[in-house]
């Protein structure tokens, strides 16, 4: 395990990575009480960081431990980014920008927003998956209904392709209201993952995926039951190697909290029985990152006495399961946020938020 933290120089926290074919790329938020907060990205490459570049600096930043910002490199190097905002309106209204960057992250393109509606109401947890085309298809939470008559939350879909917006539509319009959503590419098709809503409060993952056709009918990935009368804040992980796609999840249906991970290899048409990962007292917070041999690597967090764990666990096809070196600990809190990946060159990054007198972003890597 090698340490390679980040040029931060503020409390930094809701740290996110993403690689391409040379280098890790890394936002975070940073943020004190004397100025406004601020969304940063670097690059690691060639075993050091470049220096970091701001995205985003204003009191309008809206900084959640669940909802983070997060980047994609697109076909032609460019990267894009997301992050959330607050709106005017009722006091938990809030949205999303998404904007690109031409020249590695030193400028960036004016935001735009993508939620069609500007009814107050949360628009968040964000996916964004780059096509070979160019486009980005962009999939996130949406809630202008929740306060009218189907109180329900939704997600939603747009494409963003040459500096525009296409048509919205609906992949789902009943689903939990604050987990994270995972989306991928398999092939030509995209597939989504999120936590669903059904009757009787159950609240298991649900997938859909995008076609040449258009959105297939969503389904359930596995059936749970877990029960629970309010969203846990726990979204499902995805990841892709060609048409082999790695899904993993936290539930507590039965009242026994576990990391749960399994198989596609027909992107995303059907699912292998899952496996599960935790060690008996998991978190959740989970992530997943396919290496070239067509295993997955699922990250999560582990309760640890009065502190977490940064678990990690290979998982092959064939069901087993291997544990890997923990890179490091945290606050078992809401501050400590959710551990994420990046796979280059056969190396896992893993950053996480280290809670303590103010937040710091940790990034360590593993030789796989």
């Amino acid at each position: 395990m090698v340490s390679a933290d980040p040029p931060t120089s503020r409390p930094a926290t809701v740290s996110n990575l993403v690689a391409d074919d040379q280098s890790v790329h890394l936002s975070w938020i940073e943020d004190d009480d004397v100025n406004p907060p601020r969304l940063r990205f670097a690059t690691f490459s060639d075993g050091s960081w470049s220096e970091p570049n701001t995205i985003v600096e204003s009191d309008a930043l809206f900084v959640n431990w669940a909802d983070f910002p997060s980047l994609a490199v697109l076909a032609d190097g460019s990267i894009a980014a997301q992050w959330l905002v607050r709106e005017e309106g009722a006091s938990f209204s809030y949205g999303f920008r998404f904007s690109v960057s031409a020249d590695r992250g030193v400028t960036w393109s004016p935001p735009v927003r993508p939620a069609s509606s500007d009814a107050s109401a949360q628009y968040g947890f964000v996916s964004l998956v780059p096509r070979v085309s160019g486009a980005v298809e962009i999939v996130w939470l949406d809630g202008r209904d929740l306060s009218g008559e189907s109180g329900r939350m939704s997600l939603r879909h747009r494409r963003w392709h040459e500096g525009t917006l296409g048509e919205e539509s609906i992949i789902d319009d009943d689903v939990c209201t604050c987990c994270q959503t995972a989306a991928v590419t398999a092939g030509e098709t995209v597939i989504v993952a999120y936590r669903d809503h059904a009757a009787g409060e159950i609240r298991d993952i649900g997938t859909a995926r995008l076609t040449r056709e258009g959105w297939q009918p969503p389904r359930t990935l596995h059936a749970d039951g877990w029960e629970i009368g309010g969203c846990p804040v726990n979204g499902p992980a995805l990841d892709a190697l060609g048409n082999r796609v790695a899904v993993a999840w936290h539930t507590e249906a039965g009242e026994s909290p576990r990391v749960m991970a399994a198989f596609s290899d027909d992107a995303g048409r059907t699912f292998s029985d899952p496996v599960r990962l935790d060690a008996g007292k998991p978190l959740g917070r989970v992530d997943v990152k396919m290496t070239p041999d067509g295993f997955a690597v699922v990250s999560w967090l582990e309760t640890d006495g009065d502190e977490a764990e940064v678990r990690l666990s290979l998982f092959r096809p064939d069901g087993s399961i291997e544990a890997l070196p923990s890179p490091g600990r945290t606050g078992g809190g809401r501050s400590s946020g959710f551990p994420r990946t990046a796979l280059l060159d056969e190396r896992l990054y893993v950053t996480w938020t280290e809670t303590g007198e103010s937040s710091r972003v940790r990034v360590a890597s593993i030789d796989l």
